[in-house]
């Protein structure tokens, strides 16, 4: 007999211990049971991204973020409402858990009357949590040639960041249109790329992108045929427990090049998901550049040469939470050389830039990227060709570097803007 209830003991106590930590994630609206025993849950939110609209038009908002901490009675039943993805000229839905917190979606890209640039939809916003944040605001498109950038979901990190706009009609069509912002961290997802042209006459369309799971909102498309990209659903986690997210540790740089590093670190829990930050030496947390890991080591590309770079690291570890951020790790990039990091026969013209930047070859160019002194791509096209030219009217003043790839050479240039 007591070993009978020995046993029934050790059931019970088990069951016990599973009640008392654990998450269930929602991609879909649903009811959600709270476990026995459990009288505290944890509920994150985002909602769902708006989508880009048509003709030149802004892209779609993110979605708006809130977490929060809230009393709930056992074995009670909660309903959860996932925020639609936003279609074309539609807003994203709200993502609710019962009457606890809210994150809204994101509003629609719409068109504006030439020559104005803009359209974008309205960011997302949190609501009932301890934290709350907004989504991204879509990028402005220009009627009716180029579209907006998505703007991106608010996040475990902060706000969105707004979509890109893209640049009013200068008599060449070959642009890109506006860039997809990035998401506020784990769970919000970034926003996608607005609609553009490949070419200089407007005849083949650099299409515009989806916004990222979750809540980000599409890139605005353009009027030849290039559709605007959708917004992507919200998301809802309920967690409950307090099981520690162990630190990351031996925070490394390997592999380090002119405008990459491979970066790397000890995970001492169970995390398959990882928050870095990076950004010039000495950067406050919570200034740089926020990036989702889903592998390590993760190569980290967009750098300058020559340059110090800081990073930290922070363990996503699902319903029990994230860890506190560990770092910085410093590194130097490789120094610009000239002979072995120059295309044989390319030139360009002119440097200072001024609104048009001319390249040529003696092989077709294959790719040219341009990032900006944060290591930030503000330009990014395919070429296909042995002469092309970039509308660089849009940068700003200051310093670039630029990479350009031809014949199976790459060669490393300094740029500077007026």
């Amino acid at each position: 007999m007591k070993k009978i209830l020995s046993f029934l003991s050790i059931v019970l106590l088990a069951n016990f211990i599973c009640a008392q930590s654990g998450s269930q994630p929602f991609t879909t609206s649903g009811d959600f049971t709270v476990p026995p025993d459990v009288t505290s849950i944890t509920i994150e939110v985002v909602g769902g991204g708006g989508g880009g609209g048509i003709n030149g038009a802004g892209g779609g908002g993110g979605g708006g973020y809130s977490i929060g901490t809230f009393s709930v009675t056992p074995l009670e039943t909660i309903s959860v409402t996932i925020g639609d993805a936003g279609g074309v000229n539609t807003a994203g839905g709200a993502t609710t858990v019962g009457i606890f917190n809210q994150a809204t979606g994101g509003g629609p890209g719409i068109s504006v009357a030439n020559p104005e640039v803009g359209g974008g939809g309205a960011g997302g916003v949190g609501s009932g949590g301890a934290l709350n944040y907004t989504g991204g605001a879509g990028g402005g498109g220009y009627y009716t040639y180029f579209g907006g950038g998505g703007g991106g979901a608010a996040g475990s990190l902060g706000n969105g960041f707004n979509g890109g706009d893209t640049i009013p009609w200068t008599g060449i069509c070959q642009t890109p249109g506006g860039s997809g912002g990035a998401g506020g961290g784990i769970p919000g997802g970034s926003g996608g790329k607005g609609a553009g042209f490949t070419d200089i006459s407007c005849n083949i369309t650099d299409p515009s992108a989806n916004g990222m799971p979750y809540g980000g909102g599409g890139g605005g498309g353009n009027g030849n045929g290039g559709g605007p990209g959708m917004g992507y659903s919200g998301y809802a986690l309920i967690s409950w427990g307090s099981d520690p997210c162990s630190n990351p540790s031996n925070l490394t740089a390997i592999d380090i090049q002119l405008t990459s590093a491979m970066l790397d670190w000890t995970e001492n829990g169970t995390a398959t998901t990882w928050n870095i930050e990076w950004g010039i030496s000495g950067f406050t947390l919570g200034t740089g550049n926020p990036q989702v890991v889903l592998a390590k080591p993760y190569l980290l590309e967009g750098l300058m040469p020559n340059t110090s770079y800081d990073y930290y690291v922070q363990a996503d570890c699902g319903g029990t939470g994230t860890s506190t951020w560990s770092g910085p790790f410093t590194f130097v990039t490789d120094v610009l050389g000239t002979a072995d990091n120059a295309i044989d026969g390319f030139t360009f013209y002119s440097n200072p830039m001024n609104e048009v930047l001319h390249l040529r070859a003696n092989s077709t160019i294959e790719s040219v990227v341009i990032y900006n002194i944060l290591g930030q791509k503000v330009i990014d096209q395919n070429i296909g060709s042995i002469t092309t030219q970039l509308n660089v009217s849009n940068l700003s003043t200051g310093d670039y570097l630029m990479k350009v790839v031809s014949a199976g050479q790459t060669g490393i240039y300094r740029l500077i803007k007026k």
